[in-house]
């Protein structure tokens, strides 16, 4: 037969045994969420990257276009310059050779005008294409960054081993995952 003293303390050690239990239980979920988080994290930054990619190579597009657009300018106004040019030869000698020249150069700074034009829409959209990527990119940073401060949360819970900061880790990892989930969706 045991004694009250021997009764007593093998009750006292079950107990801490099953609590030594119960908290490598909750540190091992801990762990596990950390985790996830962490792979969030890293799946959210690759998109974040993708976006400023897609910004800058927009924003390529629009000044390569651009130039094209200038330069299409330039050949107009070149057009405009010898059209005038054979229109003042018209009116000085009213030789019909000039008036001729005059027309032809009328006709094809037409096509001209409308090409270049047709390259600033094109601008224009580039442009808002790079625009709406880099909002994206800004979204997907601000969802890594509360993930990521998430993760660093949780870290003190471990350390700390108190579950008040787990819990508030799991809450900003939420805010950053649906953050994340509305610019995927």
């Amino acid at each position: 037969m045991e004694s009250p003293v021997e009764e007593k303390s093998k009750e006292l050690i079950e107990e801490a045994l099953k609590e030594a239990s119960q908290k490598n239980k909750w540190l091992f979920w801990v762990s596990l969420t950390t985790t996830l988080m962490a792979i969030l994290a890293a799946l959210v930054g690759l998109n974040s990257e993708l976006y400023v990619t897609k910004t800058i190579l927009n924003k390529n597009d629009a000044v390569l276009t651009q130039n094209k657009a200038s330069d299409m300018w330039g050949y107009y106004q070149a057009k405009v310059i010898r059209e005038n040019m054979y229109t003042i030869a018209y009116d000085i000698t009213k030789n019909e050779k000039f008036k001729a020249q005059s027309q032809r150069y009328n006709k094809e700074k037409q096509q001209i005008k409308q090409d270049a034009q047709k390259l600033e829409q094109k601008v224009e959209e580039f442009q808002k294409e790079s625009d709406h990527n880099f909002e994206k990119h800004h979204r997907f940073l601000i969802a890594q960054i509360v993930i990521q401060l998430s993760i660093a949360v949780a870290s003190i819970s471990a350390i700390t081993r108190r579950k008040i900061f787990w819990y508030v880790s799991l809450l900003s990892f939420t805010a950053g995952l649906l953050i994340f989930l509305v610019e995927v969706l």
